[in-house]
């Protein structure tokens, strides 16, 4: 039983900080450079849902949504007067590949690549995305079961 606890506690403390990726950022077509600045994958509460927060309100009630597993994000995680913040849950049983920036007609269109796995654990992606006059289209795609969904169009600020 303690060997069980001290596994859960060493997850459990393990997801409380935002695990940076190294996972490339490609920019195809007429993209923007600039658009996603960082990107981070967090343990959220199951439910989570697709959401921006443009300043500290938003981003305190976007820590509630995600859940206790990042309340050690700090209030000033960014700079929300050049920054604004998207997390975007990944479903159960996929991994986030890659993420590809792309503009069309004005609107700057974030892919992010997924592919399935093992993993049984709701994950979300966090991403610090430059402040932008132009909207901005939150896509995720599936290549293998040739699957793209839009998950949000956020307008530009």
């Amino acid at each position: 039983m303690r060997a069980s606890l001290a596994v859960l506690t060493l997850l459990v403390c393990s997801c409380a900080t935002p695990v940076p990726l190294s996972l490339p950022i490609d920019v195809v077509g007429d993209g923007e450079h600039g658009v996603v600045l960082l990107q981070a994958i967090l343990v959220v509460n199951p439910g989570t849902v697709c959401r921006r927060a443009t300043d500290g309100d938003e981003w305190l009630r976007l820590r509630v949504q995600m859940g206790w597993e990042v309340s050690s994000l700090a209030a000033d995680y960014v700079d929300f007067a050049v920054e604004q913040l998207v997390v975007v849950p990944l479903p159960i049983g996929s991994q986030l590949l890659g993420t590809v920036v792309s503009s069309e007609e004005g609107v700057d269109i974030v892919t992010l690549d997924i592919q399935r796995c093992d993993q049984r654990i709701p994950q979300a992606c966090l991403m610090r995305l430059s402040r932008r006059t132009c909207q901005i289209a939150i896509i995720l795609r599936d290549q293998e079961a040739g699957e793209e969904r839009t998950l949000a169009v956020y307008s530009g600020l």
